[in-house]
């Protein structure tokens, strides 16, 4: 992770695959050879977090992620992804609301726009009524 997802992916991001590894994947296939793990292994880890769609999503994700680099690096043949293929379960949608802080930040911006592109102001408008 440290060479591979770290430089790339923003530290929340790293974050979650963090929690989604020592939390899900670790504890269930960890102990397995990469050779070993078969789509059964992906499928059973996926059912097993049924009760929550989008960790399970982003776990099958992150699998699916790991194996195409471990092929990429060949150190598993062509096409073994055990994640490949596995259906995502349907996910809620969620809602998010702005904290006050960001909330802030995006008045400040709106206002610093509005200075240096006056003919944006009807767009800006329709932004904060959001």
């Amino acid at each position: 992770m440290q060479s591979h997802a770290i430089p790339y992916l923003r530290a929340a991001t790293v974050r979650d695959y963090r929690n989604a590894l020592d939390k899900h994947i670790l504890p269930r296939i960890g102990h397995m050879r990469l050779q070993s793990i078969a789509k059964q292994d992906s499928r059973n880890l996926h059912q097993a977090l049924v009760e929550t769609p989008y960790q399970a999503s982003r776990v099958v994700n992150l699998i699916r992620a790991m194996f195409n680099k471990a092929e990429e690096m060949e150190e598993i043949p062509p096409g073994h992804n055990p994640a490949r293929q596995i259906k995502r379960y349907r996910e809620q949608n969620r809602e998010r609301l702005l904290s006050t802080a960001e909330k802030q930040r995006l008045g400040q911006a709106i206002e610093e726009i509005r200075v240096e592109r006056p003919a944006l102001a009807t767009s800006l408008d329709a932004v904060s009524l959001l």
